[in-house]
């Protein structure tokens, strides 16, 4: 009696259409074959056992994903906490913006109010020169002016003391 059962074996490129039910190896594939009336299908070989091999794995990334859920949830908090503090801290920034601008407008008040503030002064330094000035026509610049030009050391000096007490008199020197 004989134990072993024989299959059709070769190449998938070379491989017949097999008789219904009529089983066959497929050698580059590793895969066994069965035919069926409408055409040879695969039941067997590596790829059944990756497609094994890849479910269990899919489950096991289902249950490590099921683990990480809070942790997930717990990240997904947090980086809404972070939007919210810094829309916060953008807030911050603009209210800040916004009291720079107002100080700087105040700082160009402040400004406009210092040039007119020296503009006033310097028309008020014109106005003491000029009054100063006609207080000097009068009496003490008349002494130098009336001297010759070859006037004696004795009438230059005479001059000067009178252009002093000229001065003095004004109020503008001690």
């Amino acid at each position: 009696m004989n134990d072993s059962i024989r299959l059709r074996a070769g190449n998938r490129a070379g491989m017949p259409q097999l008789a219904d039910r009529e089983p066959a190896y497929v050698r580059d594939e590793e895969a066994l074959y069965v035919g069926t009336p409408s055409g040879n299908v695969k039941i067997g070989g590596k790829t059944a056992a990756v497609v094994t091999a890849l479910a269990g794995r899919v489950s096991t990334m289902g249950e490590i994903l099921a683990d990480h859920t809070g942790e997930i949830a717990a990240l997904q908090e947090g980086q809404t906490a972070h939007g919210q503090t810094l829309t916060e801290q953008g807030n911050t920034l603009a209210a800040h913006s916004q009291t720079l601008t107002e100080q700087g407008n105040t700082l160009a008040a402040h400004g406009q109010t210092l040039t007119e503030l020296e503009v006033a002064q310097q028309t008020q330094g014109e106005t003491i020169t000029k009054l100063q000035q006609e207080k000097l026509t009068a009496s003490p610049m008349a002494a130098l002016s009336a001297l010759p030009d070859n006037a004696d050391l004795a009438a230059v000096t005479a001059a000067y003391n009178s252009l002093i007490a000229g001065l003095k008199a004004a109020g503008i020197m001690n």
